[in-house]
């Protein structure tokens, strides 16, 4: 075992307790943002402006063992809120992940922006489950470290990182206007109007992210891993929505950002493992 995957291991339950604590703020935040705006809404019942460090309700800061989910719930302390679920499997999950990168890239360079893009598409992923959001805030930062690294330490050209993020966009754009027309054309057909589309704009920024992260040349097979695991995804949502209530509702949406990031992340992690499966599938003897 190289000697930097225990240290891995411990630095990853520390990002996840800071991933924890994005995901919570930035949020919290934005929803503090839309409630002091409102021009409909009654100032007296605003909550306090939220903070990034967990705070008790008189404004002292909680004990800094009691940031991590994992130790609060192994000390029996309540943490306030229904997310200290979610904080233990993201802080497990980033230790776990950043010992598993750590034991596979410990030779490359590249390891410290490896592990960067776990916590934040970890971040990304979480944040687009719960509210439905993808702040800039979690994109624009993630791609000038991919830019960074295709300049100092390159796994493609510079010019290859580019034209991923441009060819995400692009791929990602040009399906987010298919979803409005559809939409549009089946609200004309059926009478019935369709919110959300299949993509939201939301979505095109994590495409565009993605692209930057693994490069033009990967795009394709991430792409591809995108359409399976979401469809896969979508037939679990509606079997499991069929059998609990026996009815579905016709084009419900999901949040498709996650199955972004996983095309992402196997092609930046595992790529040839995925070339390979890819390679045993075409020449399957159908």
């Amino acid at each position: 075992m190289p000697a930097i995957v225990p240290i891995a291991l411990f630095i990853g339950f520390l990002v996840g307790i800071v991933v924890n604590l994005f995901a919570d703020y930035l949020p919290a935040q934005r929803h503090y943002k839309l409630a002091t705006t409102n021009p409909f809404g009654s100032h007296t019942i605003i909550a306090k402006p939220p903070t990034f460090l967990p705070c008790s309700d008189n404004g002292s800061l909680w004990p800094i063992w009691l940031w991590s989910g994992l130790i609060a719930t192994s000390l029996r302390q309540p943490v306030g809120d229904s997310h200290n679920r979610r904080r233990i499997i993201t802080e497990i999950g980033m230790a776990a992940a950043f010992a598993a990168i750590a034991w596979r890239f410990s030779e490359i360079p590249n390891l410290p922006f490896l592990l960067f893009y776990a916590a934040a598409l970890a971040l990304i992923v979480i944040i687009d489950v719960e509210n439905r959001w993808v702040f800039l805030e979690t994109i624009i930062p993630v791609g000038i470290v991919a830019l960074v690294e295709a300049v100092l330490w390159p796994r493609s050209s510079l010019e290859d990182t580019i034209r991923g993020g441009l060819y995400g966009f692009g791929i990602l754009f040009a399906l987010y206007l298919f979803g409005l027309v559809f939409a549009r054309v089946l609200g004309m057909v059926t009478g019935r109007q369709v919110g959300r589309t299949v993509l939201g704009f939301g979505d095109v920024y994590i495409g565009s992210l993605g692209g930057l992260i693994i490069g033009k040349q990967f795009l394709g097979l991430s792409l591809l891993i995108m359409v399976l695991t979401g469809a896969i995804a979508a037939l679990i949502l509606i079997t499991n929505r069929w059998l609990r209530t026996k009815r579905y509702r016709l084009y419900s949406a999901i949040p498709y950002g996650p199955y972004i990031v996983i095309g992402t992340v196997a092609m930046l992690y595992v790529p040839e493992m995925v070339g390979d499966i890819v390679r045993r599938i075409l020449n399957w003897p159908f």
